[in-house]
């Protein structure tokens, strides 16, 4: 994290000199949201991301094939569910419960209400009128009356077999996805004094359901899609079913279709025009884990974990096409050399972003890796990164359009923090301890010494005056005068 603030310092030293620290603005932003990406909510021409730890993104999709962030508002845990009512938000965000955002101003997001369930985690949420229906994990059906938007009050609950983790409304009921448990039937007539009618068990996890007319559509996990008739709300049956590859988290009903998000086997595009009997009839790859999907006219958007926000054109459902994405990918870490920041891109390597103009940022080259890119450094013309269980790469940037891996020495353990001085490298790895290792020739960098740090997964590591500096539970100091012999000169425990 220091380095990050280190590098925006750096760059915003350069525009805005020594103005006060009030007046420092972002001026430029590339990879916005440093995280991954777990729900969305499309209306009109705005496309809505829950992310695990970077907040809410607002995406301006009027252009579909190249979607832009237009702004973004932190949330303090994992947005799980997003309903968009008219110029507001309605985020079921784990532990930090209902959050109620103005989005009047698209540009300008704005907290007005939140209702803290003291610890529980909020999964879902679905609005209707005066009142928010939240489904709460291992605490059922939550009612919040949000008549007043900014002070939201519950008014009822009622409790569930099993975890709550999705609900959808249909007239006065309320349908509950409750995991082992399969769904669960409340009458919300009176919104203060809810009802059970019914429960149907069903053979997966329900982790998502949606009512369309007189059936609602399930992804149930392991066994994949089910659909049940509701016309008799206290005796749900079973009409179809149809086994998805691999696990079916979320799912959305537009027209004869059904688009069901299947985990790793990515976008499942299912024909439902006889419920009785539901076929596949296309799928998309989405690059990671499909996690939510929605659909919106003719495109459907794919919530897909560290690689973003996925557009899928259904305009015909059996030959989809993927026309755009959105990235809101892992950034580990990033390092600034000239006009070019080198960016730690996780499982996507090594990232070359031209910073000349601050306002418009611009990815020039990349170098895919064998594995995590964690930590980076720039020396020269070479990067060295950090990178797993691959130990540590080094690139050749001398060509910061044409990156290449020149290269590497192998770490015991997994190589996740590196610092440089004097053509020498200090390579944290954990279960290891700290490598020293000669890069003055930069294609075949050598072992010097090694310092062992029994059970070392530690933080970060820093190099200064003779000593290298390693977070583990406080402070470690180790003596490098001699870089053959690192020995250990000082510890600084944590609470001390």
């Amino acid at each position: 994290m220091h380095k990050y603030i280190l590098i925006i310092l750096l760059i915003l030293s350069a525009v805005v000199q020594a103005q006060d620290s009030s007046n420092v603005r972002q001026i430029g932003r590339i990879y916005d949201a440093w995280t991954y990406t777990t729900s969305v909510t499309v209306s009109g021409n705005y496309a809505y991301l829950g992310t695990k730890y970077n907040g809410l993104r607002i995406i301006d999709i009027s252009d579909i094939r190249n979607p832009q962030e237009i702004s973004w508002i932190s949330i303090p845990d994992e947005i799980k569910g997003i309903t968009v009512v008219d110029d507001y938000v309605f985020i079921s965000a784990k532990t930090s419960g209902l959050r109620i955002i103005d989005i009047s101003s698209k540009e300008n997001p704005q907290l007005i209400g939140i209702y803290d369930f003291q610890g529980i985690y909020a999964i879902d949420v679905k609005v209707v009128g005066d009142y928010a229906y939240v489904a709460c994990w291992n605490s059922g059906l939550r009612v919040v009356d949000v008549s007043d938007l900014n002070n939201p009050r519950e008014i009822d609950y009622i409790l569930s077999e099993s975890t709550a983790t999705s609900i959808a409304i249909s007239g006065d009921y309320a349908l509950i996805g409750v995991g082992y448990s399969g769904v669960q039937v409340v009458n919300i007539t009176t919104p203060d004094q809810l009802e059970e009618v019914g429960v149907f068990d069903t053979p997966g996890v329900v982790n998502d359901l949606v009512v369309n007319g007189d059936f609602v559509y399930l992804a149930d996990g392991l066994n994949g899609l089910m659909i049940l008739d509701i016309t008799e709300v206290d005796d749900l049956q079973e009409t179809g079913h149809f086994d998805t590859p691999d696990y079916a988290m979320s799912i959305a009903v537009s027209g004869n279709y059904a688009y069901i998000a299947d985990r790793y086997e990515g976008l499942r595009i299912m024909d439902i025009s006889s419920p009785e009997e539901p076929f596949e009839t296309a799928y998309v790859s989405t690059m990671n884990v499909a996690s939510e999907v929605f659909v919106e006219e003719n495109h459907v958007f794919v919530a897909d974990l560290s690689s973003g926000l996925q557009v899928i054109n259904i305009s015909n459902p059996e030959e989809p096409q993927r026309i755009s994405q959105y990235n809101t990918g892992s950034i580990c870490d990033v390092a600034l050399q000239g006009d070019y920041a080198y960016v730690a891109a996780g499982s996507a390597g090594l990232k070359v972003v031209d910073v000349s103009d601050y306002e418009e940022p611009v990815e020039v080259g990349k170098c895919n890796l064998w594995d995590y890119a964690y930590e980076i450094v720039c020396s020269g013309d070479y990067v060295y990164i950090a990178a797993n269980d691959s130990g540590m790469r080094v690139i050749d940037v001398s060509n910061p359009e044409e990156p290449q891996e020149v290269g590497h020495f192998q770490t015991p353990g997994k190589a996740r923090h590196i610092s440089i001085e004097d053509d020498i490298a200090y390579i944290g790895a954990w279960q290891s301890g700290i490598w020293v290792v000669d890069v003055s020739s930069p294609e075949d960098p050598e072992e010097i010494a090694f310092h062992e740090i029994r059970g070392y997964e530690g933080w970060d590591i820093a190099v200064a005056n003779g000593y290298v500096y390693v977070a583990y539970w406080g402070l470690t100091v180790i003596d490098i005068s001699n870089p053959e012999e690192p020995r250990e000169v000082g510890r600084f425990p944590v609470g001390a």
